[in-house]
């Protein structure tokens, strides 16, 4: 059994080619739970402190400052997202901004023309007004004027609102856009491990939340200034008209305001109440249906119909209690319209009883009324949704501040070409059980084909990811022939490795993309004989496309094996030294087991091999196999030499695995 009993600790940096000294494995007895020489002191990347030892690279995220505290919780972690992809917009957010302040302003300017056309056709009647001054002495005249002016204010505001609600949601488009693809980037960044931690959930992120930052330029925000506004510009216009029914104007539209929102908030309590009664009823109906054989043999009819009559009632009351809120809000605000409307005929009467208003004047007070009472319906209707971006604004802020464990060097240095050669040095990490790895030391020499084997694959898990830099030991190194992965770009460290694992993704594109994925730049030819050593060609030719068919869903209408060996033909194209198989041989299908097992000895044969597999046939067929137990290496050796024996660690996980299997 060959296996190393002390290492020396290799150089940090690669020598020259054709220079780079070999490190030597030397024998070890039979089955040793084997002690591991610490490198040298001197040598800070082999010390027990994990403090010297970190990736000179990564940061560690950031204490929030005073400022960003000040503004979590309000649009202003919001607004500091979405301001740097408006820069790239300013003349269109430009043209959308003025188009909504004009059709502000012509909608505020609509009762001018509708009070002369109203004096103007009282006058063209006969009752006794007269036409409006500057406008035409004839009433006909200044009717036909007033009315086309009217007709010209509704037209003009509904261009500009129509101009601003393209611009803005375009915008607003743009945005989403951007945003989605920085948060993606970065969760791209980010290691599957310790990075994160304390992330939630990233899907809901990247559509729910930045949908409500893309409705804040593009609707609520927008809307929500649109009618602030609109009602102080109402309100500066009546206050030069006529201040009293300015008065009338904020007072209606204030207590609207006040109203709607006590309102709405009532009503969002009783609906979410109503929506939880109505849920528990839904999963009582289930519960009792999916139970009848045993509601039968006990005789519990009646208790269950009772049961469901209880909760329906309780739902049923529920529902009306909101819907009986939602009515008495509207009847609140009708009434306070009313009472506006109300008010305003009450200065009216009084003030053309005195002769100091005409009725065209009483008309644009009442419509100044009305229009208040809308602007503030949209103020509160809107401003209700502000929390919710707010909200969305602190989820995906935190997000982008997380820093990566793992990050670019700050100088990387260039990658020569490989052999394959991988060296774990004195690992050490802790786990949430005791100690992950003790001072592990691992010389992989090129072209091995080694099999990883721990109780549950933790270990074999993390030597793949700190290959990969996805994590990172507490302490030790890692190198790929001498190079010290943390002084390489991650691109070009994950270059030189190719990577099969058990769910393997494959994306809505054709069969000949999905492949090229490994090799962006292959041509036709090179992906097809990539397809033919590993027998995906095979299937590749009857689909409907051959290589030019789509993959919807991810391959959904593909087998097992058959997405699997797309991986693989994959992982060939790359034609990388190293490759790493997490789990590439997992549940298999009888009919896949030997075509994918075929695929699998194309792509690891000349290449060094880290398999990680919990099947014995794939440990089996390896040239070395690891064992790994509570920190330590237990095992190192010949994988066939180790199973013969039945006291060995290999032995005893091989008929726990067939027993497990079975």
């Amino acid at each position: 059994m060959a296996g190393p009993e002390s290492l020396p600790e290799p150089e940090p940096v690669r020598e020259p080619a054709g220079q780079s000294p070999s490190l030597v494995e030397t024998q070890a007895p039979p089955r040793p739970t084997l002690t591991l020489d610490p490198a040298p002191t001197a040598d800070p990347a082999s010390t027990a402190d994990p403090a010297s030892t970190a990736d000179p690279a990564s940061t560690t995220d950031p204490a929030p400052t005073a400022d960003q505290a000040r503004r979590a919780g309000t649009l202003g972690a919001a607004l500091d997202l979405v301001l740097p992809d408006l820069q790239a917009h300013r003349s269109t957010l430009i043209v959308g901004l003025s188009a909504l302040v004009l059709s502000i302003w012509t909608l505020v300017a609509l009762p001018f023309p509708l009070k002369y056309s109203i004096d103007a056709a009282l006058a063209a009647a006969g009752a006794g007004s007269t036409a409006p001054t500057g406008i035409g002495g004839d009433p006909v005249t200044a009717l036909l004027l007033a009315a086309g002016a009217l007709a010209a204010l509704v037209a003009l505001q509904a261009g500009f609102r129509a101009l601003a609600v393209g611009a803005l949601h375009r915008i607003g488009g743009h945005v989403a856009t951007a945003l989605r693809g920085r948060l993606l980037g970065h969760v791209h960044l980010l290691g599957p491990g310790r990075d994160g931690e304390g992330l939630g959930r990233t899907g809901s992120l990247l559509i729910d939340d930045v949908a409500r930052l893309r409705d804040l330029v593009a609707h609520t925000g927008p809307r929500l200034a649109a009618g602030l506004l609109a009602l102080a510009s109402l309100t500066v216009m009546m206050l030069v008209v006529e201040p009293i029914a300015a008065a009338i104007v904020l007072v209606t539209a204030g207590l609207y305001a006040l109203v709607a929102r006590i309102a709405q908030s009532a009503q969002r309590r009783k609906e979410t109440a109503a929506e939880a009664d109505g849920a528990r009823l839904a999963e009582t109906a289930d519960e009792l249906l999916a139970s009848t054989r045993t509601i039968q043999s006990y005789g519990l009819e009646q208790r269950a119909q009772r049961s469901l009559a209880e909760l329906g009632g309780r739902s049923a009351r529920s529902h009306a209690v909101a819907r009986r809120s939602s009515a008495v809000g509207d009847f609140l605000g009708e009434l306070i319209a009313g009472l506006g409307v109300g008010a305003a005929l009450l200065l009216g009467g009084w003030r053309m009883n005195a002769g100091t208003m005409t009725p065209g004047e009483l008309t644009m007070v009442i419509a100044a009324v009305l229009i208040a009472v809308v602007l503030a319906r949209e103020i509160v209707r809107h401003s209700t949704g502000l929390r919710a971006i707010a909200a969305a604004g602190d989820r995906i802020g935190a997000l982008l501040e997380h820093r990566a464990v793992i990050s670019e060097p700050a100088r990387p240095q260039a990658l020569g070409a490989l052999r394959g050669e991988v060296v774990y040095s004195v690992l050490s990490t802790a786990g949430p059980r005791g100690p992950l790895f003790e001072s592990i030391s691992l010389i992989i020499p090129a072209g091995q084909r080694v099999a990883l084997v721990g109780r549950d694959g933790t270990e074999a898990s993390a030597l793949l990811s700190y290959l990969l830099r996805l994590d990172q030991p507490d302490s030790g190194r890692v190198l790929l022939d001498r190079y010290d992965t943390r002084t390489l770009a991650l691109a070009d460290l994950r270059s030189a490795l190719s990577v099969v694992q058990r769910g393997s993704a494959l994306f809505s594109e054709t069969v000949r993309e999905n492949i090229r994925v490994g090799r962006p730049g292959a041509t036709d030819d090179e992906v097809v004989e990539a397809a033919r050593r590993s027998g995906a060609d095979e299937f590749i030719t009857l689909l409907p496309e051959g290589y030019d068919t789509v993959l919807a869903r991810r391959g959904a209408a593909l087998t097992d094996g058959q997405r699997r060996r797309i991986a693989i033909t994959r992982a060939l194209l790359r034609d990388a030294p190293v490759v790493l198989l997490d789990g590439a041989d997992a549940e298999l299908a009888p009919a896949d087991h030997e075509s994918v097992h075929r695929a699998l000895d194309s792509l690891t044969a000349g290449r060094t091999a880290l398999v990680s597999s919990d099947q014995p046939q794939s440990v089996l067929d390896a040239d070395r196999v690891l064992c790994f137990e509570s920190g330590v290496l237990a095992e190192d050796g010949a994988p066939g030499q180790l199973a013969e024996d039945p006291d060995s660690w290999l032995a005893a996980w091989m008929r726990a695995t067939g027993d497990t299997s079975r």
